[in-house]
């Protein structure tokens, strides 16, 4: 770390996981390992999105993308901080410096079932190109709104760029069914849904219920009620009535 003049003030390494070891000077540096900000009491580097712990190489939330950004999601750019990076804790980015990964073209020969090795290529792939158009989507709105764009998310840019989005997800919808049909993980198979048996209703109560209706519908329309001849007292058959009493 150098200050105005240009003299270094400071000097820190890192490991592969980002754990900082000062090499000299004095001044703390408010940015570290990738980019991050340091927050020094607790030794955390934070982004937009979450918070990473060198010490355990983890991120300290769940991925708010959920599966999108890869079955552990609690892991630092896929396990492997030599190949990717993630500047806001949310979506994984090769580490290139001839631009980020996308997939182009058609999809509909993703993940072809029964072939469990490039099923996870294609949704390894997928997951990448995403993460990285919905950063290229972001700028676009950031873009517009530097022109003066009064409605930046329905811009012919952004909305090309969600277009695009939603057709890889619909393919990784796709190699996600597949990789679960192929059997190409058992930890991922979806549980059998459990059936609650639901009981039959008993004869006797619902005969109760059934007498305690029309005793309330009597009690508030008694012409509505008529004895049913040559039953109990309590057999009652509910009707409408007419002018001369008829049913």
């Amino acid at each position: 770390m150098v200050d105005s003049t240009g003299n270094v003030v400071a000097k820190y390494k890192y490991d592969l996981w980002g754990v900082q070891t000062k090499e000299s000077g004095t001044k703390e540096a408010e940015f570290g390992y990738g980019g991050y900000y340091v927050h020094r009491p607790s030794g955390l580097y934070l982004t937009w999105y979450r918070q990473y712990d060198p010490s355990i190489a983890r991120w300290l939330s769940r991925d708010p993308i959920g599966e999108q950004g890869g079955l552990n999601l609690y892991a630092y750019v896929l396990n492997d901080p030599l190949a990717y990076t993630d500047q806001l804790g949310l979506y994984v980015a090769l580490d290139t410096s001839d631009g980020l990964p996308r997939v182009h073209g058609r999809l509909d020969q993703a993940c072809p079932p029964n072939n469990c090795a490039e099923i996870k290529e294609d949704i390894r792939k997928l997951q990448l190109s995403i993460a990285n158009r919905r950063i290229d989507r972001t700028k676009a709105i950031e873009r517009a709104k530097l022109k003066g764009n009064r409605n930046p998310h329905h811009s012919p840019s952004v909305q090309s760029h969600k277009k695009r989005i939603d057709i890889e997800e619909a393919a990784l919808a796709k190699c996600w069914r597949a990789y679960k049909e192929s059997g190409c993980d058992d930890d991922c198979n979806e549980p059998t849904p459990v059936k609650i048996p639901v009981p039959a209703p008993d004869p006797k109560t619902v005969g109760a219920i059934a007498i305690g209706v029309s005793i309330l519908i009597c009690i508030v329309c008694p012409s509505c009620c008529v004895r049913v001849p040559g039953s109990s007292p309590t057999a009652i058959g509910i009707g409408i009535t007419d002018d001369d009493g008829g049913i």
